[in-house]
């Protein structure tokens, strides 16, 4: 890519049933759950027609539906089946560190649109930035 600044951010529908590292579910609800966030990546890239990235920096936000304290790296599951999604739907050719730095795991502003989420589950948005070699020690925003 040229050194043209971009961000492709994904924005996933709020109320959407995160994963959760401390959660112990079965195996068939975590992978109900693992295909619904797969499957809404995939539908979510495709549609916003982002190209083919050789190698990105993730960064992912999660706006929690109210204040408290939170381990925003608990989501990690969530997070790992949105990058599964989006490396089905061709934007990535893996997950691997060879071709992504991150995820970083952040916690965004607090979610408050009830109509929308009348669950109070929050929203998560999957951000890709440009790979660049002096990112790795800096802190994402």
């Amino acid at each position: 890519m040229d050194d043209v600044a971009w961000v492709h951010t994904l924005v996933f529908p709020p109320g959407l049933e995160t994963m959760n590292s401390n959660h112990r579910r079965n195996r068939y609800e975590a992978n109900r759950l693992t295909q619904m966030w797969k499957g809404t990546a995939i539908t979510l890239a495709r549609a916003a027609r982002i190209p083919r990235l050789e190698r990105t920096f993730v960064v992912s936000e999660f706006r929690p539906p109210r204040q408290g304290t939170r381990d925003a790296a608990n989501l990690y599951p969530t997070v790992k089946a949105c990058l599964d999604g989006i490396v089905v739907a061709g934007v990535l050719a893996d997950d691997s560190q060879t071709y992504v730095q991150g995820p970083f795991p952040k916690l965004g502003l607090v979610f408050k649109d009830r109509v929308r989420d009348p669950l109070k589950r929050g929203q998560m948005l999957i951000h890709l930035h440009p790979w660049r070699d002096d990112m790795t020690h800096v802190t994402p925003l």
